[in-house]
């Protein structure tokens, strides 16, 4: 070695550790781990030579005033995932970490009924930490224990960990993109403590991803590039997944909410696999169970329930958006439904700055909670068998439980937030996700012996949808950054062609076709402003176009006039968007075919296809010449 490690101690006393690490676990950022006079275990372990000549770079130390520093020294026994200089825990907070506590579940080798008759906390050898057993519960039924592995086993920040744009960010440009981040962002989903991003230790990965969801609303935050945050976000999360802390899953949730920059794909490449991992970090650190007796801090508590619920709310609606099944079975977590009083972090808050968005956030919780069992009980692989061999009857008697629901949820949670007069209102986009509980519910019931009784709620349904889109007010609009919005709005359309394509009488058909144009058409003036119904306007222009070589006649009509019983007000042709421009012929005309083109286009054999999939009873003798007409 080149130095003695004792006089290097004594000259510059390191302040979180009682031995300088050497210039490798310095440079990997690791726990140094050694006997004196001894080369450390990462250098003995890979050969290398133990030096001690690099000094502290301060880009990676914070500079903490006094009264930083006794905040940020934790004064009890930390929550699953924070770490100490004394003990680690399971809960990460937003300390460094020299150890990572994992949940002890029921059935792996380390029984915690056995665990909790325990004595020993701490087992070390001479390379330091080598286990560690930490208990939380205290009902001796349901025994809670964690166990440590440090970090050094696990690699946490390898040599080929990601450099941090952050370090290069100026602070003018963090401050508004924190700002804007809790101006757009946190109304709809108010997970964060808004004192967690002024810690001067937060992690990179939870600020970067934080400045990517912000960076399209800020506007003094143009001239950075948002995938310097994303690509840094996307290569770290996967080294951190190997120790994780509460700041890694915050962190991955938001970076899975990250915007699609290309309109043609609905998501990132990967996102349900970035779900799975989600999932699976929360299963690692007990996220899943509840913590209302453990002897951690009421905010510790607040923060694991607020984030389990945040995902499990993203992971049931990415299921749903992808076609996905779920990765989070209900029998597997027992945390208690989300209340207001576990989001509003503090008190003395101004009340209409937190008491709103946690009231939006409590709603979306219990909706997911109704969509679960939507897709639950309707939408698994062995569920869509059983519903076709049940009766009509039975059919109904379940829809009219899940429409109670709905409907109470509307009347109980949602109709008390309407006539919110902020400007950035994120009650549009908690309609959005109504509509697509309802429509995934329909979808599943049309398919079934009952599917007839359910055709004219469906059209009551999209009229709504209809309706509700032509008057979505300017102030709304900056709540749909949810990746499920864009496929929420392409899921209405295509439920519109498929009710469409079911249709057994011209006038039901005419009907449909005008509702998918005049949806169209609003999805078309809303995109030039407004990047989240760009997907659902291209996919219906996939759909509903002549894909033959034929080009559109100068003038083409979007659809023909209907006549007779299905025929409209004009103002289901000709509207005006929320904006005051003229929709109709306000677009370069597209070959849309009619009627009998687009059955034709998508071979249609009613037997086959529809028989019973949307709800229709086909008699063997139809005339299927006067059924396609």
């Amino acid at each position: 070695m080149n130095s003695n490690p004792a006089e290097a101690c004594r000259t510059r006393k390191y302040r979180s550790r009682r031995q300088r690490p050497c210039d490798n676990c310095r440079r990997r950022r690791v726990c140094c781990l050694r006997t004196e006079n001894e080369p450390c275990s990462l250098c003995q372990s890979r050969g290398l030579q133990c030096t001690f000549v690099s000094l502290p770079n301060p880009k990676f130390r914070a500079r903490l005033s006094a009264n930083e520093r006794n905040q940020a020294t934790p004064q009890r026994l930390p929550a699953a995932g924070e770490t100490s200089d004394k003990v680690a825990s399971s809960c990460p907070g937003t300390e460094k970490t020299e150890e990572t506590l994992q949940y002890v579940g029921l059935t792996g080798d380390q029984d915690p009924f056995i665990l909790r008759f325990c004595r020993t906390k701490r087992i070390e050898g001479s390379t330091g930490i080598q286990w560690t057993c930490h208990h939380l519960g205290n009902d001796p039924r349901r025994p809670v224990s964690f166990t440590g592995v440090p970090d050094l086993h696990l690699e946490a920040r390898p040599s080929y960990y990601p450099r941090s744009p952050i370090e290069e960010t100026l602070p003018s440009h963090r401050d508004s993109l924190v700002d804007t981040f809790f101006k757009i962002v946190h109304p709809a989903l108010p997970m964060l403590d808004p004192g967690l991003l002024q810690h001067s230790t937060t992690s990179s990965t939870l600020l970067a991803s934080v400045f990517a969801l912000a960076h399209p609303y800020c506007i003094e935050a143009q001239s950075l590039d948002p995938w310097d945050f994303i690509d840094f976000v996307s290569q770290a999360l996967p080294i951190e997944a190997r120790n994780v802390k509460l700041e890694t899953i915050e962190a991955a949730v938001l970076h899975a909410q990250r915007h699609t920059y290309i309109f043609r794909a609905p998501t990132m490449p990967g996102l349900w696999s970035d779900m799975g991992s989600i999932v699976g970090m929360s299963y690692d650190i007990g996220l899943n169970v509840d913590a209302t007796n453990w002897d951690i801090s009421d905010d510790e508590k607040k923060r694991r329930k607020r984030l389990w619920w945040t995902v499990y709310i993203q992971e049931k609606w990415t299921a749903l958006t992808l076609g996905r099944p779920s990765y989070i079975n209900d029998d597997q977590h027992d945390v208690e439904e989300l209340q207001v009083m576990d989001i509003i972090s503090s008190p003395n808050a101004p009340q209409g700055d937190v008491l709103f968005p946690a009231r939006v956030f409590v709603a979306a919780a219990r909706l997911t909670t109704i969509l679960a069992d939507i897709l639950s009980q309707m939408y698994t692989v062995k569920a869509t068998k059983a519903l076709q061999e049940i009766s009509a009857e039975e059919v109904r008697v379940i829809a009219s439980g899940f429409i109670s629901r709905l409907e109470q949820w509307k009347e109980a949670l949602f109709n008390p937030l309407l006539g919110n007069n902020t400007m950035h209102d994120p009650t549009g986009n908690l309609q959005l996700l109504y509509f697509t509980a309802e429509i995934t519910l329909l979808r599943a019931l049309l398919r079934t012996a009952a599917g007839h009784y359910f055709r004219q709620r469906s059209a009551t349904l999209i009229s709504n949808v209809i309706y509700w889109l032509r008057n979505l007010q300017v102030n709304s609009l900056s709540a749909f950054w949810w990746m499920s919005s864009r496929i929420s709005f392409a899921i209405a359309g295509g439920f519109m062609i498929g009710m469409f394509l079911s249709s057994t009488a011209e006038e039901d058909g005419e009907y449909w076709m005008i509702q998918l144009n005049v949806y169209r058409d609003l999805l078309k003036a809303h995109s030039v402003n407004f990047d989240i119904t760009k997907l659902a306007a291209i996919r219906l222009d996939l759909m509903l176009q002549r894909d033959n070589g034929d080009k559109a006649e100068e003038g083409m009509p979007h659809i023909p006039e209907p006549q007779g019983p299905a025929a409209r007000d004009q103002d289901e042709i000709h509207y005006t968007s929320s904006t005051g421009a003229e929709v109709n012929g306000g677009f370069e005309p597209v070959a849309v075919a009619g009627n009998q083109q687009i059955r034709d286009d998508f071979q249609i054999d009613p037997f086959v296809a529809f028989g019973s999939t949307y709800g229709l009873e086909w008699d063997d003798n139809l005339d299927l010449d006067i059924l396609l007409a």
